[in-house]
Parts: C-alpha cells; sequence; structure tokens
C-alpha cells in the first residue's frame, strides 16, 4: 500500500502542476479557471455555491468573480429564484475557455487509459478513484484531524 500511496501522492502533485500550467495558459488563477470548468458543468450557480465547491470563503470568491468578470470570462445577473442573490454565468469567451479546458482534460484522462480497454477495468479505475475521493474528503473534514499532529509536536518537544 505504500507504494500506491507513493504514486497517489505523484498523482496529486501532477494534478497541482497540470492545474497551474492550464491557468497560466488561460491567463488566469487556478481557482479562477477551476471556477469556469465548475460553471461549465453545472450551469449559473450562486457566489456561495461556487465557495462551497471550491472550499473558499464568500469574501475569496467576490475578489475571484471580479477578476473573473474583468477578463470577460463571466457575467453576473440577478438570481430570479431569490431576488437577494445573483447568479454568475459564462460568457461566450468563458464559455469556450472552460469548453476547452474540460475537453483537454478529458483528452489526457482517455490518453492515460488508452491501454485499458476492457470496460470493466475502466469500470474498476473508477470504482477506486471514487473510493479515494470519498476517504480524502472524509479525512478533510475530520473535526480532529488537527490534533493527530499537534501530539507529534507536544511529544517531539518533551
Amino acid at each position: 500500500m505504500r507504494d500506491l500511496a507513493l504514486r497517489v501522492r505523484e498523482l496529486i502533485i501532477a494534478t497541482d502542476h497540470y492545474r497551474q500550467a492550464i491557468a497560466a495558459a488561460v491567463g488566469a488563477g487556478t481557482h479562477e479557471t477551476a471556477t469556469l470548468v465548475q460553471l461549465h458543468l453545472s450551469g449559473p450557480l450562486t457566489p456561495t455555491a461556487i465557495a462551497e465547491s471550491l472550499d473558499l470563503t464568500t469574501a475569496s470568491v467576490t475578489g475571484l468573480l471580479d477578476r473573473l468578470a474583468g477578463a470577460g470570462f463571466v457575467t453576473r445577473s440577478p438570481n430570479p429564484c431569490d431576488r437577494r442573490s445573483i447568479l454568475v454565468g459564462l460568457t461566450e469567451v468563458g464559455a469556450l475557455t472552460a469548453k476547452a479546458i474540460f475537453d483537454l482534460f478529458a483528452e489526457d484522462v482517455a490518453t492515460a487509459l488508452a491501454g485499458t480497454t476492457a470496460q470493466a477495468e475502466r469500470d474498476a479505475t473508477t470504482l477506486a478513484i471514487d473510493r479515494l475521493i470519498a476517504v480524502l474528503r472524509r479525512r478533510a473534514a475530520e473535526s480532529d484531524l488537527a490534533a493527530r499532529f499537534a501530539c507529534i509536536r507536544e511529544n517531539s518537544e518533551s
């Protein structure tokens, strides 16, 4: 399992580099490009929904949306279901950019899995990734996660 954990760690690092390279190519930050793709996949969202999907504060999302709107990627419009909120949607250039980002990612995933011909292999890979996502999300949500590491520091100082 340790070897697999090392490979997953390398995957996470490669993913970080990939996201940074895509963002630089687009001329935006990684959170901005993640927002574009989220809007591409889900349609218009409220700033609160964007904040929740990216695990950011709403104040951070306000600045992020200002940058995206200033670059011509998104628009803000009144939310027809809630007069107190707005919806963020993609402009034409935002939609084209988001689609290009996601299509490139989908192409890269397909390239990586090109050697797996059987649907069963692809299904097993998808299932393993889904399980890993669930475990990592549960761990990230643990209320006592900081305590695990605090005791290490305490024990090393004694």
